[in-house]
């Protein structure tokens, strides 16, 4: 009899675990799938919010031998466009974007390639060609701008390292001919003044024609 009601008793709690199991994981598959939908819907909602790019362009590539190729190509026509826009609506504007910059502000986009073959002759090699879209958002203004001034600070500093040593020289210039005329013992006073002022003014002409470039540079 005990065997009997402990047969029994497997029995039911074995059909028990069948009904509940198909429940439970459908149940589980529901919180799965709604949770799904939730995140896919979120992503949805923040690409709705977030505000539309201030410029957008396509771009296509030529065709290359190579995927490596292609990519690099685009992306210097990318950025070529980008420096364009850019002049046209900041004409002060000196920095030039580079590919690398445009893919690490992840302004450029990377899409499949496409096949061809250009040239019509036995055994011609597959080409490839990748069209990009480049995008200029707000946030990537600043690291623009900072880059050009970047690039300003470089510039003004080596033309400051000119005009630095036009004065060397034209000082060199100075304690060389005191040097001589002592050593000449006068006698060939003339032609060292000539020559140091010939050396003097054309370092002075030099050093204006910088800074002038320098203050035409900052002004425009």
């Amino acid at each position: 009899m005990r065997s009997h009601f402990g047969c029994l008793a497997v029995i039911s709690w074995t059909i028990g675990w069948a009904i509940l199991c198909p429940a439970q994981a459908s149940r589980c598959h529901g919180r799965n799938n709604k949770s799904s939908s939730a995140a896919a819907g979120a992503i949805r909602v923040r690409e709705a919010r977030r505000p539309p790019a201030l410029w957008k362009t396509e771009v296509e590539g030529d065709y290359k031998t190579s995927t490596e190729a292609a990519r690099a190509d685009a992306l210097s026509k990318a950025a070529l466009e980008l420096f364009g826009h850019l002049r046209e609506q900041f004409p002060s504007l000196r920095y030039q974007p580079t590919p690398q910059f445009l893919v690490q502000h992840q302004m450029v986009d990377n899409p499949p390639f496409e096949e061809a073959v250009v040239e019509q002759v036995q055994d011609a090699p597959t080409m490839y060609r990748q069209k990009v879209t480049v995008e200029l958002r707000r946030e990537h203004l600043r690291p623009i701008f900072e880059e050009d001034r970047r690039l300003r600070s470089r510039e003004r500093m080596e033309w400051a390292a000119r005009v630095f040593g036009g004065i060397l020289i034209g000082l060199a210039a100075l304690v060389g001919y005191i040097r001589l005329d002592d050593w000449t013992k006068g006698y060939s006073s003339t032609i060292l003044i000539v020559s140091i002022v010939m050396i003097t003014a054309v370092g002075f002409l030099l050093m204006i024609t910088a800074v002038g470039f320098l203050l035409w540079w900052n002004w425009f």
